[in-house]
């Protein structure tokens, strides 16, 4: 796989000259962070050349190490070859496309590297995950393309207040005991009582909730060094007074 140093010299140009990114180890991330973490991070590869550039995006209060890279589709480039002449005319997996164009890996030993990588990085792959910045677009792509995404509701419904979905979706149900150590990370001890009452847990309990979710990010940001690039925000919730 392309090494720490060839990742940054890739990104270095494109870092150097916008104000809005920032290079994070492998990770190309929008700044300023508020309460979503959004990057093009370069994943690692079976192979040297192959630079795998994927969307992240995770809640802050969430360790990006939760999501080791991404399991969203690494972004691809237009290719020359149709999927038979790539892959064969007999395989049957590719019958409805066997004359189509077939994308291709970004590498390191393309021809026009590094210059069509930095301007697809800047025109197509920085647009996409800059939609990814909302609660509601992150909270979609994470449950689509998150790693164990049984679990990625979480943060998202406790963030949005939503708590009786909580309660619904695990709570109620047999995998309750896979979710609870996750759900400690954000309620603590009140973790039993938001699954057991939902929506129904005091106004003291919420706010203890949002302020742990909150020492999260801070914990976060510390951890990644990110305090010049951090604007603390106001949960969903919070912002709607449900506190």
């Amino acid at each position: 796989m392309p090494t720490k140093r060839d990742i940054h010299l890739l990104l270095k140009p494109i870092v150097e000259k916008r104000k809005d990114l920032h290079y994070l180890d492998r990770h190309l991330l929008i700044v300023p962070v508020r309460s979503i973490f959004v990057a093009v991070y370069f994943s690692r590869s079976s192979t040297k050349e192959d630079l795998q550039p994927r969307a992240l995006a995770s809640p802050l209060c969430c360790s990006i190490d939760d999501t080791p890279g991404s399991e969203a589709f690494a972004f691809q480039r237009p290719g020359t070859r149709t999927w038979g002449e790539t892959y064969g005319y007999q395989d049957p997996f590719i019958q409805d496309r066997l004359h189509q164009i077939c994308d291709e890996s970004w590498l390191m030993t393309d021809p026009d590297y590094p210059e069509a990588i930095r301007a697809a990085i800047e025109n197509e792959m920085l647009p996409t995950i800059a939609e990814l910045a909302t609660w509601e677009s992150a909270e979609e792509f994470k449950c689509k393309h998150g790693w164990r995404n049984f679990r990625a509701p979480v943060p998202f419904r406790l963030a949005q207040g939503d708590f009786d979905w909580l309660k619904t979706n695990y709570g109620l149900l047999p995998q309750r005991q896979w979710i609870e150590p996750y759900a400690e990370l954000f309620c603590g001890d009140l973790t039993q009582r938001l699954l057991d009452h939902g929506n129904a847990i005091t106004a003291d309990e919420r706010r203890t909730i949002f302020a742990r979710m909150h020492e999260q990010e801070a914990i976060a940001i510390r951890r990644y060094k990110l305090e010049k690039h951090w604007i603390p925000t106001p949960f969903p919730a919070e912002e709607r007074g449900l506190v």
